[in-house]
């Protein structure tokens, strides 16, 4: 009996470990700009800001909170070239499987709106398509 559990045992730890179910968050894709849509620079996910030299994330799945500058060529948007936003945060609930393409919604009414708070604009999900997604680890952490 203890050889057989024993055995087992064995197995068990030689099997590899399962990856986990994920869903991403990207930068990766061009937004219709006809829809007013324009892409954005991450700044922070989860509070973490090591996001600057990627264009997709995964993630687990739940809600993950993300941090973004626009970056909208629109010519009806007038701003200085030394103009610094706040970066604006989206709160995505990722459901695992899912990609979830991240842009900036310029807001005509409010294009001359250009203080600090960035009005003119909010973050938006443009689309989320079904894709497959395994990770043995996300590809970002959140920072303490």
């Amino acid at each position: 009996m203890r050889i057989r559990v024993l055995v087992l045992l064995c197995l068990v730890a030689a099997l590899p470990l399962q990856a986990a179910e994920c869903g991403r968050l990207s930068i990766f894709h061009h937004p219709p700009e006809a829809r007013d849509l324009y892409p954005v620079a991450l700044y922070r996910i989860d509070g973490n800001s090591k996001v600057h030299t990627r264009e997709i994330f995964r993630v687990a799945p739940g809600k993950h909170v993300v941090e973004m500058h626009e970056l909208i060529s629109d010519p009806m948007l007038r701003r200085k070239p030394s103009y610094r936003q706040r970066p604006k945060a989206l709160t995505i609930d990722v459901e695992p499987g899912y990609t979830y393409k991240l842009a900036a919604r310029f807001i005509r009414k409010k294009r001359l709106d250009v203080g600090p708070d960035g009005n003119y604009w909010e973050p938006v999900v443009w689309k989320v398509q079904a894709q497959a997604c395994k990770m043995d680890r996300p590809d970002i952490a959140p920072e303490p």
